[in-house]
Order: structure tokens, then C-alpha cells, then sequence
């Protein structure tokens, strides 16, 4: 059986559609009756037109040429690539429609090429969702009549608990008179960082660490509430350092309002930081019992859910006991071994 696991361009800037790709593509690899391909086209980092060019043009001709047995395509911002090969071959992994859902964060244009490649994906006779609320929310927008399969994400085993904690927070030079929060993020309106920092404003001796950028309207607000100097700020890290951080946070703050999954709350857990997080979309499915969950809207239930926290060592103990049970649940063992029976299903309805 040969599999192509269509994945992002290599130009493309979506980390967790690549982790998605390459770890599905390392597990297939371990089956010897499987002849897996990872496919991506370079792409071009020309202005505005880049993605028409690499995402619309060149890339479906290139799937089409090297079609498979199954072409799984990994990322439903690439769902056109479906308009070019066989329906009964092709699968596509959705991981969320929060363009839809939260049309404000994207421009008129990319909501216009967002839904092109939707209903591209829509003609593939089978859509892997990676939570139960990624699937209803595909139901609640579209009539789908193939066949949608839940399949949640994996979790990368360098994410776990480490011993010297107290050596790495003097690497990070961390202040031992103040708590640490933490978030893990795009900076999108759906990811309700604006809450986070007005938050932040109200806490004594609290900062926060974020890993990601901070769109302009947030650079604003940090000058504006006067925040920088609670504010340790990571771009671009490795994986290695981005265990350490969750090691060494006192808690991660996760209030987005809209999640297809949340790698942070997995990745958080698996390190022995507890979590605040939504009451959202996909997040009680994936945090389980674990995570203190908050209304995302309220400003005061965040607050109170960060002093409980971080003052209250039997809850947060508690809290790290949970959170690193619940985590047992995800591995891309598991993940690829359920791809696989979709894999056989759709094999066995082409004959």
C-alpha cells in the first residue's frame, strides 16, 4: 500500500501542521506493509502571492502526478489539493475552522481562499478531526456525506518532567520573589491574549512568560499598562528549551476561545505545569479532569483562577497528579495506529 502524507510547504510558517505531518509520517514508517511517502513542495517566499503560487498552482500538480493508493492530506488549509485527485483516495486531516468561526482574525482574501479550501476537503470521502469539537463544528457549517473520523493528536515524548529545575530557573534568571505564568502562542484574537495582559496588570509579583510574537495591538496595551518589566519574551525556541519553560512555570494560562486541540495544555501537563484554560471548544475533551477551567470572557474568573493556583500548593499538586494521567491518553503511536484502520477502511470501499 502506498501513502503519501501530503504536508505544508516548506516555506509554510505552521509549526503545529508540521509536527502533525512528520510524527503521523515517523509511526507509518514502522508498518513494513506500508510504503510511506512524505510529501511538500519548497515554496516560494515571494510577497502576497506566495501561498497562490506554492498552495494553489504548483502543489496540486505535483500531488496529482504523484498520487498514491491514499493521499492524506495533513492540513485542511491545503483541502484544494483535493479538487486534483480521487475522491475515494483522499483523505484530509482537519484540525479546526476557526477562520469561520472567528472570521476577525483573517482578512476578507484569506477568508475567501480559506473556504476554497474547505470545500476542497469536502469532496475527499474521508475527514480526520482531531476532537470531537472539531468534528461538530464541521457538521454545524457544512453537509458533509463522507465519513468524519475522530483522531486526536499525539504527544511528543521530549515533553516531560525534569530534575534541576532550580538550575534552569537561574539560566532563565528567574526571581525567586515572584510567580511565573505562562502562554504558548499565535497572538490571534481567538487566542485571547488581551485578557492574559490585563490580567497580568492586576497580579503582584507575578510575570508572565510567552513564547510568540505580540501583534501591535498588544505592543500597545504592554506600553499603555506599563507591563514590560513583567514580561520575558521567547519568539522562536527549540523544543528542548521549550520543556524547560514549561518546567519552570508556575502555571500555564491557556484562555483562547477557540481551540481545534491545544498542543500547550498536552505539552504543559506532560511537564508537570499545571493548567488554566477555557471552558471551550475542544479543551475540557483534551485537558480531561486536570486543568482549572475558566470562562474566557470574564476577566475575574481568570484572575481568581491564577491566585488559587499559584497560592494554593495542594491544589496545584493536585492539579500536576491529574494533568499527568490524563497525558497517558496521547501518544503518535496511538494516534498513527487509528490512522491506520482508515487507512485499511478506505482501501477495502475502493475495490
Amino acid at each position: 500500500m502506498k501513502i503519501n502524507i501530503l504536508r505544508t510547504t516548506k516555506s509554510d510558517s505552521s509549526i503545529s501542521m508540521k509536527i502533525y505531518a512528520s510524527n503521523l509520517f515517523k509511526e507509518l514508517k514502522r508498518y513494513p506493509n506500508l510504503k510511506t511517502n512524505l510529501i511538500s513542495i519548497k515554496g516560494t517566499n515571494l510577497p502576497f502571492i506566495k501561498n497562490i503560487l506554492s498552495k494553489d498552482i504548483f502543489y496540486p500538480f505535483y500531488a496529482k502526478i504523484k498520487e498514491a493508493d491514499i493521499n492524506h492530506i495533513t492540513d485542511h488549509s491545503y483541502g484544494a489539493l483535493a479538487y486534483f485527485l480521487k475522491p475515494e483516495k483522499t483523505i484530509v486531516t482537519c484540525h479546526d475552522l476557526n477562520t469561520l468561526e472567528y472570521p476577525k482574525q483573517s482578512s476578507w482574501l484569506g477568508r475567501k481562499r480559506f473556504l476554497y479550501n474547505l470545500k476542497g476537503m469536502l469532496k475527499a470521502k474521508h475527514i480526520i478531526a482531531i476532537s470531537e469539537s472539531t468534528k461538530n463544528t464541521i457538521l454545524k457549517h457544512f453537509d458533509y456525506k463522507g465519513k468524519i473520523h475522530v483522531v486526536q493528536n499525539g504527544l511528543d515524548k521530549i515533553f516531560k518532567r525534569i530534575n534541576n529545575i532550580q538550575d534552569i530557573k537561574k539560566k532563565y534568571n528567574l526571581n525567586k520573589e515572584y510567580k511565573y505564568i505562562l502562554h504558548i502562542g499565535h497572538s490571534k484574537p481567538c487566542k485571547n491574549v488581551e485578557l492574559i495582559l490585563k490580567t497580568l496588570n492586576k497580579l503582584s509579583r507575578c510575570k508572565l512568560i510567552k513564547v510568540g510574537i505580540f501583534d501591535k495591538k498588544h505592543k500597545k496595551l504592554i506600553k499603555t499598562l506599563k507591563l514590560k518589566n513583567k514580561i520575558i519574551h521567547f519568539q522562536n525556541i527549540s523544543q528542548e528549551k521549550l520543556v524547560e519553560i514549561y518546567n519552570i512555570a508556575d502555571a500555564l494560562v491557556f484562555p483562547s476561545f477557540l481551540e481545534g486541540f491545544g498542543f500547550p495544555v498536552v505539552e504543559a501537563m506532560a511537564c508537570g505545569c499545571p493548567v488554566i484554560c477555557s471552558n471551550t471548544s475542544s479543551l475540557p475533551e483534551v485537558g480531561g479532569d486536570a486543568p482549572y477551567y475558566i470562562n474566557p470572557y470574564s476577566d475575574k474568573e481568570l484572575e481568581k483562577a491564577i491566585k488559587r493556583v499559584l497560592n494554593n500548593s495542594k491544589l496545584k499538586e493536585q492539579m500536576i497528579q491529574k494533568g499527568l494521567k490524563q497525558v497517558k491518553k496521547f501518544s503518535w503511536k496511538k494516534t498513527a495506529k487509528q490512522v491506520m484502520k482508515i487507512y485499511e477502511e478506505l482501501i477495502k470501499s475502493s475495490k
